[in-house]
């Protein structure tokens, strides 16, 4: 992966060509995408999506309708912007320069190689004009359909395309706590005028480069789609894929692993040095946690790191499974340190032994307690803020380790005050007992979430109320919903019209979807129609 804070390279279309690449094995839909500013006779700026079709060294290429209020405008005013942002590379790419109309033979080659249904969309489309009804518009594509019915689809004489010339690339870069990379290339006429880091020109010395880095922004308080930052707090170019999917939900759960480590190795020090003076067998159990709270921490940390990678091509729906294996490989180390501590608090239940200074290890665990009890208030704050089931767990066994904490305190203080030497037994197996609970309930979460359990019976009856409140869905069936880590999957089968027209019912579709996407934030969702009243083999579930 090219990265612009360890390089710059010779030209920006060499770098933008890098990127691209990039961007077409991750982005799963139109890594060509480009928002295009215009500006209108009042001069405010209008801005649509538009798809590159086409880059060189003379600029970046796109067609449409010249009569369409962009074209209107291009032609009026030939300047513009452009923007490319790919989510998953969490990079983006602005482009500002003047525009020029493609050349006939240009736009009649690109006409040419696309679909037949397309070029008979670009006869029957007066883009930007009003429409009385969809009716409308499929009568007109009806009526060049027949009229092109043979032969080849001529280019229409108000098609074609604009070309931008490049005068300034900026390079955008995600990094951590909003600290993002900066690249801009300015292109200006005469070597000798270039100014900056460095200046680039051809070998004539007609045009050059000049570059330069600037400061990061990332503004705050913005939610997930109004921000124009792919890296920001809050990303743009879509819904988060579960309650945190932010930049700022993934720093939070960053700090929430490695604080949580660096608690464990604290404890772990201050523990031991506490266990070799007192030779107290329920500070050993807390000893113990605190080290399988170190490994487990670990594991959490990578399994984090791993949950919060964007979907690839290998793993399309993401990583989220990490979380709960994660949470798995903690319930097996909880396990693991409950059965050993069963195993000597039993030995010193039957062989009970006095202990050594007991003062000092309740000072000890009087830490333990304070620096636990800061670490699982921030735990909760991320979980709330997150969702995250591997930071969950993780709080959940250091609340249990509070409760451990101040039962090997209650334990040394029945030891040292009233003289009861098997109470140091006792708590520490009580302690392993609460200990195994906790393994339980973790392990049974990771399960569920492995195994794609199904969202609450409550959460599916909102889903269902939601979808059938469309006045144009009869019914559904086979809805079918599952978690993975923070992400939510939603599968449902409409119930819809039969008479209806395919394009119709897939704008249905979307409805439904917003409504879903509106109830359940981020949520990926997947809608397959279905004429109502049609027979066919459906799934049955106990």
């Amino acid at each position: 992966m090219v990265r612009i804070a360890e390089s710059t390279p010779d030209d920006p279309f060499s770098l933008f060509a890098a990127w691209f690449k990039e961007a077409e094995e991750a982005e799963p839909n139109d890594p060509n995408a480009m928002a295009l500013a215009t500006v209108g006779e009042d001069g405010v700026p209008c801005l649509r999506m538009v798809l590159l079709k086409g880059y060189d060294a003379e600029g970046f290429v796109f067609y449409t309708n010249l009569e369409s209020r962009k074209g209107r405008q291009l032609q009026d005013h030939p300047k513009a912007a452009l923007l490319f942002h790919w989510k998953s590379l969490r990079r983006q790419i602005r482009i500002e320069g003047p525009v020029s109309p493609v050349s006939e033979s240009e736009a009649d080659a690109y006409f040419a190689s696309r679909p037949r249904q397309s070029q008979i969309g670009a006869w029957a489309s007066d883009q930007s004009r009003p429409l009385e009804g969809r009716f409308e518009l499929e009568k007109r594509v009806a009526r060049f359909a027949a009229k092109y019915a043979i032969g080849q689809v001529p280019r229409p004489p108000h098609w074609s395309g604009f070309r931008i010339a490049a005068r300034r690339i900026e390079f955008w870069q995600d990094g951590a706590f909003r600290l993002h990379d900066r690249l801009v290339y300015h292109r200006e006429a005469g070597g000798d005028e270039a100014r900056g880091d460095e200046a680039r020109g051809d070998e004539a010395g007609r045009v050059a480069w000049r570059t330069e880095r600037l400061f990061p922004r990332g503004p705050r308080g913005v939610t997930m789609n109004q921000s124009a930052e792919p890296g920001s707090e809050a990303r743009p170019g879509g819904a988060p894929v579960g309650p945190g999917h932010t930049a700022e939900a993934a720093r939070l759960m960053r700090l929430a692993t490695y604080a949580s480590v660096a608690t464990a190795l604290v404890l772990i020090g201050v523990k031991l040095v506490a266990w070799i003076y007192t030779d107290s067998v329920s500070l050993l159990s807390t000893l113990i946690d605190s080290v399988l709270d170190a490994l487990a921490s670990i594991i959490n940390l990578l399994a984090v790191r791993q949950a919060l990678m964007p979907a690839d091509r290998e793993h399309r729906f993401g990583h989220g499974k990490a979380e709960p294996l994660a949470a798995l490989g903690q319930a097996t180390f909880i396990s693991g340190s409950a059965l050993f501590l069963v195993f000597e608090a039993s030995h010193r239940l039957f062989t009970p032994a006095p202990l050594s200074h007991p003062g000092f290890g309740i000072g000890v665990m009087i830490f333990a307690i304070a620096a636990t009890f800061i670490l699982t208030r921030f735990q909760a704050y991320v979980v709330r803020k997150t969702g995250s089931i591997a930071i969950q767990a993780d709080s959940l066994h250091y609340l249990g380790d509070l409760l451990v904490n101040a039962s090997v305190v209650v334990a040394l203080l029945l030891v040292s005050q009233l003289g009861w030497v098997w109470a140091d037994a006792v708590f520490g197996i009580g302690i392993a007992a609460y200990i195994l609970f906790n393994a339980w309930r973790i392990a049974r979460g990771a399960y569920d979430m492995l195994m794609d359990r199904e969202l609450p019976d409550d959460e599916r009856e909102r889903l269902q109320e939601i979808v059938q409140a469309h006045p144009a869905v009869v019914g559904l069936h086979d809805l079918r919903t599952r978690t993975s880590g923070r992400d939510t999957f939603i599968q449902i089968h409409l119930e819809l019209d039969g008479e209806m027209t395919l394009l119709r019912s897939h704008e249905i579709a979307d409805e439904v979807e917003a409504r879903l996407r509106e109830a359940f934030p981020g949520a990926e969702v997947i809608i397959h129609q279905d004429p109502h009243g049609v027979e066919e083999p459906r799934a049955r579930f106990v």
